[in-house]
């Protein structure tokens, strides 16, 4: 009998995990596509693992495709945040990078590539605590406190956010490093914008994350004021 190299046995291992998470119930669920202000178009939702593997770098494939059923229009993007863990929901905002796509009658997207983590990640012991977001003009202000309890210092963080309508569906997402370490028994003042935010959102949420050996922390659902 021939037997599988190491690589080969991981590398199978890999794929099988990731054809988990891509044919698990309800994996790309409330997705939609739509059209922006500036005549870009987007395809939103969310991808809900209800698998027990957590999983890196996750990439997804967005097509349009015309009456005919040709594929008009491909982009690939990240998830919000771009790591995935057991039994939780990221959501994902994919825009075309061409304006004004002709004759879009659907749509599909699937995730195509990722690593899966072999162990469960580590609680990184941070606390987002009294966020709220408010209005101003055509932007979303968020501000918020984040917590560092773990006793040790960070300096891989980032936060990813998503808006969502009346129907709980995903508007838009923004991702961005935060600059600076994270050191242990800190509490960070956040603020930031998400940009020309359509007047259809009406709550938003935030993913904050320490790295990719760590898990996320995830606030609550926040209305904006």
């Amino acid at each position: 009998m021939r037997r599988l190299s190491a690589r080969r046995f991981t590398a199978i291992v890999i794929l099988l995990a990731l054809a988990a998470l891509a044919t698990g119930a309800k994996c790309i669920e409330h997705d939609s596509m739509y059209v922006d202000s500036e005549g870009y178009t987007h395809v939103v939702g969310h991808m809900t693992n209800e698998t027990d593997v957590s999983a890196s770098s996750v990439t997804l494939d967005a097509k349009i495709f015309d009456a005919s059923d040709n594929v008009i229009a491909e982009t690939t993007g990240s998830l919000c945040p771009v790591t995935v863990q057991p039994h939780s929901q990221n959501a994902f905002d994919l825009k075309f990078p061409n304006p004004n796509i002709p004759g879009a009658v659907r749509y599909e997207v699937r995730p195509i590539a990722g690593a899966t983590i072999a162990q469960p990640l580590p609680d990184p012991h941070i606390f987002l605590i009294r966020f709220y977001a408010r209005r101003i003009g055509p932007d979303v202000l968020v501000v918020g406190q984040v917590r560092n309890d773990s006793g040790q210092t960070y300096t891989d963080t980032r936060m990813c956010a998503a808006v969502y309508d009346n129907k709980g569906n995903v508007i838009r997402t923004l991702d961005h490093a935060i600059l600076g370490d994270f050191t242990p028994g800190a509490a960070m003042i956040f603020q930031g914008g998400i940009p020309s935010t359509p007047d259809t959102a009406i709550q938003f949420r935030l993913w904050f994350t320490s790295g990719a050996a760590t898990q996320w922390v995830m606030s609550d659902k926040v209305t904006i004021e």
